[in-house]
């Protein structure tokens, strides 16, 4: 089992996300067709909003993480289930005989295709899947100057976003990272993305993640570079958010969501 998926819902769970549940769920109607989920991990958001009444189909390269999305999606009802399908497959390389209404990029995951061709490609693959003026979703991060001068500022130093005792294993669990430098040229951050757990002698592992995406480098975006290149992929851009509260974009934002249409 891969470092990432075995830590993922300790890290970023169900239980911190119902502002996020909310909000997709708020943007379509259970009624108006199938919601495409690409890089689903466990599939937390996939779960909760089939069991909104929303038909969905969760897409990740990771087998691991579908599998952990399998067993949880088995112990859901049978009516939950039936909404759901699971497929093993690259963002940037994918193909299904079927159309969306509606696809979803959610939990700042667009940001790990960090070169521009393979950015173009999953729209574009996007586009392909999507019913005439289906809808776009990406949400990711917004830096900011001041965010990213913080961030060259604290090189090297250890962060943990996470640390408490992991009610799965029951040992205290500790998820960090580390900004190794950033290119402001591409835009890409590098860091080392890890998690460290106390064992029972007192001893701390560390698992550092090999993903090919996950834990190495992020390219991150600006508002207008990123309408751009949704708009040369064949959407129209409709909005751009700064949160989940469907606020306008500010310097102060700690989001940058794009909502577009198929054209």
């Amino acid at each position: 089992m891969s470092v990432l998926s075995q830590f993922y819902d300790f890290y970023d769970g169900p239980e911190a996300r119902e502002e996020q549940f909310n909000f997709y769920a708020s943007l379509f109607d259970p009624g108006m067709g199938e919601l495409l989920d690409l890089t689903c991990g466990t599939g937390i958001i996939t779960i909760e909003l089939a069991r909104r009444g929303f038909r969905i189909t969760g897409l990740d390269y990771d087998d691991d993480m579908l599998a952990i999305a399998n067993r949880k999606l088995a112990a859901e009802t049978g009516e939950v289930r039936q909404r759901v399908s699971l497929q093993l497959a690259d963002m940037k390389d994918f193909t299904m005989n079927k159309l969306f209404c509606a696809a979803i990029i959610p939990s700042n995951s667009f940001g790990y295709l960090f070169k521009l061709d393979d950015q173009r490609t999953c729209l574009k693959r996007i586009y392909e899947h999507l019913i005439p003026e289906g809808i776009l979703v990406i949400e990711e991060r917004y830096l900011s100057l001041e965010v990213l001068t913080r961030m060259v500022n604290l090189r090297f130093v250890e962060r943990t976003w996470e640390s408490r005792i992991n009610p799965q294993t029951g040992k205290y669990t500790m998820f960090k990272d580390c900004v190794l430098g950033i290119d402001p040229v591409s835009q890409t951050i590098f860091s080392s993305v890890f998690v460290e757990e106390v064992q029972e002698d007192g001893i701390i592992k560390r698992y550092v993640p090999t993903s090919t995406y996950f834990g190495h480098r992020k390219h991150y975006f600006n508002p207008i570079e990123i309408r751009l290149l949704v708009e040369s992929c064949g959407f129209l851009v409709k909005e751009i958010w700064g949160d989940r509260s469907k606020q306008k974009l500010t310097q102060q934002s700690n989001n940058i969501i794009v909502v577009a249409k198929k054209v």
